[in-house]
Parts: C-alpha cells; structure tokens; sequence
C-alpha cells in the first residue's frame, strides 16, 4: 500500500510532466501559426506568378465531377424525380400533399440519395413554377401545360 508521501511524490511528478507538455504544446501552436504565415505568403506568391486562372480551373474541375456522377445515374433507367412526381400528379388529377407524393414514388421504387427525400422533393417543387402550381403550404398540383404534357407521355 502507498503512502500519503508517496502518493504527493507522484503528483508532483505528474504535475511537472503535465507543465513540459503544457509548454511543448505551446511551441508547436507557435511553429502552426508560424507557419501558415508561411504557407499563406508562399500561396499569394504563387498565384501572383501563375496569375489568377490557376484557382478558378481547380474549382472548376471539381464541379465536373458531380455532373459525371449524375449523368451516370440517369443512364441506368428509369425515370428522373420530375418524370415521376409529374406522372403521379398527373394520374392523381388533383392536389396532393407533399407526404403522399412522397409515398406514391416509394411505392413506385424511387429511391433518393438523400438523407431527408421531403427536402429534395421541396427543392424540386417549390423553384419549379413553370411545371407545378403550389395550391396551399406543401400542396401542389400540375400546371395546364404541364397537364398537357404529362398526358401526352403516358399514352406515348
């Protein structure tokens, strides 16, 4: 069993390693700050000799790649989330709550990459005037000519 002196002994030890990595850690937040001091000149160096067409084509490279992925996606069948939310308002002929066009597309085998398909079929619905009617707060219904269209498509 230890003691109450050896038991100070090894506290005071403990408080001495806590204190050195204390101040080590300071000196290593110090050399981080010193360095992106660095880093950031170094950057602003190096845009000023490439000019300014350096970042913008990394962003663009990288907003290719989900255009990629999409249009892979919709190589493999079936219809888009427009095709179908039209078709159900259509075959419903009335107005429908967001929840049971919700329902319908999961009946029908839709399935969403989203984690939240209410917010990306509001996303689809609210914006998209020219082809849905909002009738209330999260009803929505056909315009006229997207009626047309849509009946057109399910006797083709």
């Amino acid at each position: 069993m230890q003691t109450l002196a050896d038991l100070k002994r090894m506290h005071e030890k403990l408080a001495e390693q806590l204190t050195r990595k204390e101040k080590q850690v300071q000196q290593l937040d110090k050399q981080i700050a010193r360095t992106s001091q660095k880093l950031s000149r170094l950057q602003k160096q190096r845009a000023a000799l490439l000019g300014a067409e350096a970042p913008t084509e990394r962003k663009q490279e990288q907003k290719q790649k989900p255009v990629q992925r999409r249009m892979i996606r919709r190589r493999r069948g079936g219809p888009s989330q427009r095709e179908l939310v039209c078709g159900i308002l259509a075959a419903a002929g009335k107005a429908m709550p967001l929840d049971s066009i919700l329902e319908q597309m999961k009946a029908k085998g839709y399935h969403w990459r989203s984690k939240n398909p209410k917010q990306a079929l509001s996303v689809l619905l609210y914006p998209n005037k020219k082809i849905f009617k909002k009738v209330r707060r999260g009803c929505f219904t056909l315009q006229p000519a997207a009626k047309a269209a849509a009946a057109q498509t399910q006797k083709a």
